[in-house]
């Protein structure tokens, strides 16, 4: 403590020696390993940042005014989406819960900013589980080594995914074969995942994938475009929540990995995939284009309780 509180004498010397004005009101001089600053409360000792007590008091407010009405209008929205965008800051799934109420905003009138209109159903919830997850902290930092490789592929008859020397793959149903390329793609995910959840216990596992849509959807946590998007990435919540936990990797690269159209995907045909050795950085920075982005899915765990879903969730870091 006593080096601590000589280091800020210094510092300060060498500011005004610098010519520095210091607002001494409004700076901390006694050491600390939890502090407020604009809004994030920072706790060093226990590794965890989150609202301060002030914007979550602000937010439960605005929130249970919302409820209590039940109606809204586009600038009663506006004004909690700001405080919410704030909040996914240090919320887990925090985006995630915000897509729901940017898909139903479209429906308020620009012309009429004030005009009130009953809040949907789907909001009201999103709107409860803001209110319990006011207050959550999330890590600062995260030190998980990856401990597995997943690359997952694609085609119009069928799905494939790798997992170190383990081969994974299926074929579409009837049901199946009508959907849209990227939720096929984003469905082998999740499909691959569930098939080896035991051995993605408590894990940290690296995801290749072709499909720019199944890495937007993840590291954004789902978007707003459809609401039948919307409502399959609301789905997800409850798998992630009790299953996985996504975090991304940083600077490593994807592979771009090719697939023959009008073949169905096999086990024997999947080792094209980038290095056996899951997991690791160096060598799975080598590989690919540079366009492409990664994904880390954290923590997959023990058991999951409901059919796979059918779309990808979201980038999440876990505590």
């Amino acid at each position: 403590m006593q080096q601590l509180q000589e280091d800020i004498s210094l510092t300060i010397k060498i500011m005004q020696l610098l010519g520095w004005t210091i607002n001494f009101k409004k700076s901390v001089l006694t050491p600390t390993q939890c502090l407020e600053f604009l809004g994030i409360t920072w706790d060093t000792k226990l590794n965890a940042k989150s609202l301060s007590e002030k914007k979550c008091l602000a937010l439960r407010n605005a929130l249970q005014q919302q409820l209590l009405k039940l109606k809204w209008s586009l600038k009663q929205y506006q004004i909690l989406m700001g405080r919410l965008n704030f909040a996914t800051y240090v919320t887990r799934r925090g985006l995630l819960h915000c897509r729901t109420l940017q898909y139903f905003s479209r429906q308020l009138s620009k012309d009429h900013p004030y005009r009130q209109v009953s809040i949907p159903l789907p909001v009201q919830s999103e709107m409860e589980w803001w209110l319990q997850a006011v207050g959550q902290s999330v890590p600062i930092h995260t030190n998980v080594a990856l401990t597995h490789l997943l690359t997952t592929d694609a085609s119009d008859i069928g799905w494939g995914a790798q997992l170190g020397d383990i081969s994974i793959g299926g074929t579409w149903t009837k049901r199946q074969l009508t959907w849209q390329a990227n939720r096929k793609e984003m469905f082998a995910v999740r499909a691959a995942i569930s098939h080896e959840q035991k051995l993605l216990q408590n894990s940290q596992v690296l995801l290749q994938t072709d499909n720019r849509t199944v890495v937007s959807y993840i590291n954004k946590e789902g978007g707003r475009k459809q609401v039948q998007k919307a409502s399959r990435a609301n789905s997800t919540t409850t798998f992630t929540s009790r299953q996985i936990q996504y975090t991304p990797s940083g600077p490593v690269l994807s592979r771009q990995i090719q697939c023959r159209s009008g073949r169905l995907i096999t086990p024997k045909e999947l080792p094209r995939v980038a290095p056996n050795n899951s997991g690791d950085i160096q060598n799975i920075s080598n590989v690919g284009h540079a366009g492409d982005k990664p994904i880390c899915i954290e923590y997959c765990s023990q058991r999951v309780l409901s059919p796979v879903a059918l779309q990808t969730s979201v980038f999440i870091p876990t505590t």
